[in-house]
């Protein structure tokens, strides 16, 4: 149902992941316990792992109602031997996956930069860069409220991957263009713009990249 991603990286990232590994889980945990007593929510660790919260209680992480993080919802990271070659792969939760099953008509892989962001074709399937974002004079309709939260997360997310030597990262926005008759679903993991035209997906993603390294 495309709410899942395997992707693979390479030896170096896979043993970058494994040194932030702690931070990582313990940021995304104290956030989710702050935004669930914000919201006055609760969260049971599970029987099974110690100091691990139950899937269910993780999934939260994203939801609308507690989303607390943009980063990356990383589920595991493994490697396998195929034909006497190592492979590293991670699985990962879909940025861009919508409850819903809506249409994502744009996507864009920011960075902050104008060297080389711009997709050579601009093509419809494309995900697109900076450059493309300025060209088509894309805006969002976000109401206040919903932009300072938003702020507010990623201004917290930065920090953690400034804090952990991270660099090169991107910023991805999903839009899909809502059906006519459509009925906002409760669990829809997008935000609903403000004139209730699209479905925003926001995510920050590729942070396996060491500052120096």
């Amino acid at each position: 149902d495309s709410k899942y991603i395997i992707k693979c990286i390479s030896q170096s990232e896979f043993e970058f992941l494994q040194k932030i590994l702690p931070n990582y889980y313990e940021y995304l945990m104290s956030c989710l316990v702050k935004n669930l007593q914000k919201n006055n929510m609760e969260c049971q660790r599970s029987s099974t792992m110690v100091s691990t919260f139950s899937s269910s209680c993780f999934n939260q992480l994203n939801s609308v109602e507690t989303k607390c993080t943009l980063l990356d919802i990383i589920y595991g990271a493994y490697s396998i031997n195929i034909l006497d070659k190592k492979l590293f792969f991670i699985i990962k939760k879909n940025i861009f996956y919508s409850n819903n099953n809506l249409s994502i008509n744009k996507k864009y892989d920011l960075k902050g930069s104008s060297i080389d962001r711009t997709s050579s074709k601009r093509k419809v399937s494309d995900v697109y860069k900076d450059l493309d974002y300025i060209g088509f004079e894309q805006t969002l309709s976000l109401s206040t409220k919903i932009s300072n939260y938003l702020t507010e997360i990623i201004e917290k997310d930065t920090l953690f991957l400034t804090e952990n030597n991270i660099i090169n990262y991107s910023f991805y926005i999903g839009i899909a263009e809502i059906p006519e008759n459509y009925e906002n679903d409760e669990n829809e993991e997008g935000i609903l713009s403000q004139d209730k035209i699209n479905m925003y997906y926001f995510g920050i993603s590729d942070i396996f990249t060491e500052y120096g390294a």
